[in-house]
């Protein structure tokens, strides 16, 4: 048997299904077919062809001193960063730059739109 993807407009994956993928036909509100065999947690259809998704790679080092700025770069426009779990702001396609005056350690929280995938990391300020 034949494996088939589902997927929208966007690229999103919604399954799969076994065996035949007839034109015009929608399943789970997906109506278009690729076949093979992937998951929409790792990857999306662009141009044909399943892609693994992007993503934002936290900066290193994670450990700083609280007198220095943290700078994350790479994160798509319309992102939202939170800060232990509170919104902070919006992402604008250029870098962000955080302070932390006061030690401890900090939750870090970037959900970026698709076909994006989010990423959360801890940062420590000394």
């Amino acid at each position: 048997m034949t494996n088939y993807v589902h997927f929208d407009a966007d690229g999103r994956i919604g399954g799969s299904t076994t065996g035949g993928a007839p034109e015009g036909t929608t399943v789970h509100g997906f109506p278009f077919f690729l076949q093979g065999s992937w998951s929409g947690e790792t990857h999306y259809i662009a141009d044909g062809s399943a892609v693994p998704r992007p993503q934002i790679t936290p900066p290193e080092p994670t450990l700083f001193a609280s007198s220095e700025d943290y700078t994350i770069s790479g994160v798509p426009n319309g992102a939202v960063i939170a800060l232990d779990g509170a919104a902070v702001g919006t992402a604008d396609g250029m870098d962000i730059i955080m302070s932390f005056p006061e030690p401890g350690q900090y939750q870090i929280e970037i959900d970026p739109p698709f076909p994006w995938l989010s990423a959360k990391w801890l940062v420590e300020s000394t």
